[in-house]
């Protein structure tokens, strides 16, 4: 017979895990993307709806996160025109995700951080939007007390958050 994992439907399954002594640091390291501005309205004769992102006073979205890692995070999002050559309005949730305390001689979390924020988009900048015709969206990483300390990454660090989103729209009948 051909039982053999080399042939068939035979399955070789492993499972491996190694601890790597690792530590490093991150102050303010960038990560940027330009896309095409996808808030923009469509004009488009098929679409039955009238809903534009301009008929929103306010959209707001409550983040809390309970972090587990010695790694936070913050995000700006940009409305950008590209043939100005301008940025129009942003948007920054400076405090995204906390990191976690580390302890100083091990560099090991010591436990979970809780960070809330409030990404608040107001009318400004839902009449901003058809002035743009791409976003940029900077995500920038630091460790632990604004990447002065050295941590290590272990398997065990979890991180949960919860998001809960306000709306006031304007309903034209």
């Amino acid at each position: 017979g051909r039982n053999n994992y080399i042939f068939g439907n035979s399955r070789f399954l492993g499972s491996l895990e190694v601890e790597v002594p690792m530590e490093l640091w991150i102050k303010n390291l960038q990560f940027a993307d330009t896309v095409d501005n996808f808030l923009k309205s469509k004009t488009n004769n098929n679409n039955n709806s009238s809903f534009k992102p301009e008929d929103i006073d306010l959209l707001q979205i409550n983040i809390v996160a309970n972090n587990g890692f010695p790694l936070g995070a913050s995000l700006n999002m940009m409305l950008y025109d590209s043939v100005k050559k301008v940025v129009v309005k942003t948007i920054n949730a400076s405090n995204l995700i906390q990191p976690a305390l580390v302890d100083d001689a091990t560099g090991r979390a010591l436990g979970k951080t809780e960070s809330s924020t409030t990404i608040e988009i107001n009318k400004d900048f839902f009449d901003a939007i058809n002035l743009a015709n791409k976003i940029i969206l900077m995500f920038t990483l630091n460790t632990s007390d604004n990447g002065t300390k050295n941590v290590k990454i272990y398997s065990d660090y979890s991180i949960s958050f919860k998001a809960s989103l306000v709306v006031k729209p304007n309903l034209y009948l």
